[in-house]
């Protein structure tokens, strides 16, 4: 066999040698040896053997019509020993998916087993070994276990519409039909709890669902682990992916429509010890913020940020970690953009919402399209205002600061703790300080803390000594703390929603000279202060004082100051 592949020049010399010396250690066949190598994918492998040999490939092995009637065909003993699974029979022949259809000895043993003529088909011995499991178990059938499972969702069993076609359980569909209406609960209830991203993730036993609401993971469900792969292979089609693939990360993106209401969900796989995770990415529009307020500037803030967006060039940084928001903030500041008048261009990795009158481009590095090079492609198409997902390298940078210095409006992302420090970070990558002094109009930091529930909030009035001593001045004031409590309408937890901590720069002269003068991110925060900018912290709190949060939750997200003491919060 191993000529045939040099001949097809599937590989080198040097790659059959390597082959041959693991089957001689090892005992192996030749094309499994090219797989565990790497050399080849083992679905590759199969589909050569398969035109090579003149025997099918089957690359997936679904469960025969009569699952009863195929334990009668061959028995449990035999099928195992010689990884066999039955497919098909009609009269007087019987399909057989086999890890070696060419062992001679083996099909002997078969057809003598069957009492008839035994057809082999190759096929990855974890799917003869999965379709075995499924055959030959002896457990309660499986659809008996996913209707147990499914009333923990309750009326969210619903059907899904993707792609313009209705997803529906019918009951002539088997266990295909409990498979069905499980992914439709679990997308049903994550559109229903505004779930930002829901997690499918596989177990010794069982497989486990989780969602993500306002940044915190809970539990959903359990399911039987033989469903697992059936699920999997479910939301695959949905998503446009290749099922076929399991041993490969895959992305994939689909649109569903559920209670007259369109969500856009981008999946995510990724191979792990019991099988694929799926990480499935709710992008749902209807409930994205509709304005600067919903977000969480006000006041000051509010204002000097609407200047900054009303001004005609320039470039605008929305900075923190991965989660904090940053893509929403740039998405609503698009949304109070004139687009009849201006023309607006982003490019993103990838693009999260479809937005009406905005030309969006997504980055393809295959294609030659990442953030550098689509930037530079972008001037050429008349922009007044540019979006740049992420400002990921120097060249990037660098395209960008001129974007904004030859009379166009760039908005981009950083990741950096603060806004003083994004100046700093820009002059790091490389960038001249003088460029990013006289280009940036203003930066912002922000990170999202829950809202607390507005239905079970209970106040509280702290005494003094329990407050943290750099919180005094501000909460003392305040007629009333509030803390979370929990009911039925936050599902228990007290909160509800996430609202933006923010700070706010804005690039002053005496800032631009400090920045063009190489000064460090102390020095430009100190100076930011005097120029008006409040910290995330004292923001944090004035939320905390009108009771949009619980001084708890502040503390779980932003570091207070180190500069002074801190009292234990777990009183309060």
């Amino acid at each position: 066999m191993s000529k045939q592949f040099l001949e097809a020049g599937l590989l080198d010399v040097g790659q059959v040698n390597r082959a041959l010396g693991q089957c001689a250690a090892s005992g192996a066949l030749f094309r499994d040896a090219v797989a565990e190598l790497d050399l080849m994918r083992r679905e590759e492998v199969c589909e050569f053997v398969s035109s090579v040999r003149g025997v099918p490939f089957l690359p997936t092995l679904a469960s025969p019509t009569d699952e009863r009637a195929a334990r009668a065909w061959i028995p449990e003993e035999i099928a195992r020993r010689y990884l066999a699974a039955p497919v098909s029979r009609t009269e007087g022949q019987l399909t057989i998916a086999m890890r070696n259809p060419f062992d001679v000895d083996a099909v002997d043993a078969l057809e003598a087993a069957a009492k008839c003529v035994v057809s082999p088909v190759l096929a990855l011995e974890e799917e003869i070994l999965e379709a075995l499991d499924r055959i030959y178990a002896k457990e309660p059938k499986l659809q008996e276990k996913l209707e147990a499972a499914i009333p923990e969702l309750g009326e969210d069993a619903e059907a899904i519409v993707v792609h313009d076609v209705l997803l529906e359980a019918r009951e002539d569909d088997g266990e295909d039909a409990g498979v069905v209406q499980v992914v439709n609960s679990i997308l049903a209830r994550a559109v229903r709890d505004q779930a930002s991203d829901v997690h499918v993730e596989p177990e010794e036993r069982n497989s486990r669902v989780r969602q993500r609401i306002d940044g915190i993971m809970r539990d959903v469900m359990t399911i039987p682990g033989k469903v697992h792969r059936s699920m999997v292979s479910r939301i695959k089609v949905m998503a446009e992916m290749d099922i076929a693939e399991r041993r490969q990360p895959q992305d994939g993106r689909m649109r569903i429509r559920i209670s007259e209401r369109q969500v856009d969900l981008r999946v995510s796989t990724i191979p792990s010890i019991y099988g694929e995770k799926v990480v499935m990415r709710l992008l749902d529009y209807g409930v994205a913020a509709s304005g600067l307020s919903e977000i969480g500037f006000s006041g000051d803030n509010l204002n000097r940020f609407l200047a900054a967006l009303s001004l005609p060039h320039g470039l605008i940084l929305v900075t923190g970690p991965t989660g904090s928001g940053k893509t929403t903030t740039l998405y609503t500041c698009l949304g109070s953009i004139d687009t009849q008048v201006k023309n607006v261009v982003t490019i993103e990795d990838p693009v999260e919402y479809n937005l009406p009158k905005i030309n969006q481009i997504q980055v393809n590095a295959k294609a030659g399209i990442t953030f550098a090079s689509g930037l530079r492609s972008i001037l050429r198409q008349d922009p007044d205002v540019i979006l740049v997902g992420e400002m990921r390298d120097v060249e990037t940078a660098q395209t960008a600061i001129r974007a904004a210095l030859t009379g166009h409006l760039v908005l981009s992302t950083l990741h950096t703790n603060d806004a003083p420090s994004a100046m700093v970070r820009l002059v790091e990558m490389g960038v001249p300080p003088y460029l990013v002094a006289s280009s940036v109009v203003a930066a912002i930091a922000q990170r999202l803390v829950r809202k607390l529930c507005q239905k079970c909030r209970q106040p509280y009035a702290p005494g003094g000594e329990q407050l943290p001593a750099h919180s005094l001045q501000v909460l003392a004031d305040a007629p009333a703390l509030y803390r979370a409590a929990g009911c039925a309408d936050c599902s228990g937890t007290g909160y509800k929603g996430r609202i933006a901590i923010l700070e706010m720069m804005t690039i002053t002269e005496s800032i631009r000279t400090a920045i063009t003068a190489g000064k460090s991110a102390g020095e430009l925060a100190s100076l930011a202060r005097d120029n008006g900018m409040v910290s995330m912290w004292d923001f944090g709190l004035a939320k905390v004082a009108a009771g949009f949060t619980a001084l708890e939750e502040l503390t779980r997200v932003i570091q207070p100051p180190e500069t002074q003491e801190r009292a234990p919060v777990s009183s309060i």
